[in-house]
């Protein structure tokens, strides 16, 4: 899946879809790209969003990766670790390589929706399924924090959700959330909300996916 270039994060403070995003806290090094228009809008991106990444992120297990190709085009993938190497799936289709064999320039760490997509996709059947199961988590004041009984709920509301079949990514889960959490709380979000909700947000993709590889379960 293509993206372009649009410029380090502090040229492109105005741009318009990320008016609505925390930003204060993202280090000097990020930058937004532009997902290309062969993305389509029925993907987990899709043509027209605007991702923030940063280049001097090292890149883990679950992240969503910019990576020049050898036409020198940028690209994103999703990174999966196979025994001891990191390998890069190609988002939207394509076979994994390993991510030395690629010139990686950043790892993604926030995400904008063009409106017009959100218009057009629609509200996806399972975000109320997945904000009323996780409601006995995010519904505490204590949802953000790293009190191990929250860590509890927050482990038994994954189960419960791939118990019912479903299946998350880091990014739907966080945008389904964000909303259903800053409704909850009467509309208080900041900085620390969001890295909460990022954090477990790529948790809670990191289970699904074992989940799925050691019990086949659908995505």
């Amino acid at each position: 899946m293509k993206v372009n270039y649009l410029g380090p994060l502090a040229e492109c403070a105005n741009h318009p879809a990320i008016q609505e995003m925390p930003i204060s806290d993202l280090p000097a090094s990020s930058f937004l790209v532009e997902v290309a228009p062969d993305a389509g809008v029925d993907g987990e991106l899709m043509e027209g969003d605007v991702l923030v990444a940063d280049e001097n992120r090292i890149t883990e297990y679950g992240d969503v990766v910019l990576a020049c190709d050898e036409y020198d085009e940028m690209r994103a993938y999703h990174s999966h670790r196979v025994g001891g190497c990191l390998r890069l799936v190609p988002m939207g289709g394509g076979e994994a390589v390993p991510a030395s064999a690629l010139d990686c320039v950043g790892v993604v760490v926030r995400r904008a929706r063009d409106p017009a997509n959100e218009i057009q996709q629609g509200t996806p059947p399972m975000a109320i399924t997945l904000a009323e199961v996780f409601e006995p988590w995010f519904s505490l004041s204590t949802w953000s924090t790293p009190n191990p009984a929250d860590a509890r709920r927050f482990h038994e509301c994954c189960a419960r959700y791939l118990d019912r079949g479903g299946s998350m990514s880091a990014y739907t889960f966080a945008e389904t959330l964000r909303v259903a959490i800053s409704l909850r709380h009467r509309g208080r979000w900041d900085d620390y909300s969001e890295q909460a909700l990022q954090r477990r947000a790529k948790c809670a993709e990191a289970i699904s996916e074992f989940m799925h590889d050691a019990f086949q379960t659908p995505r």
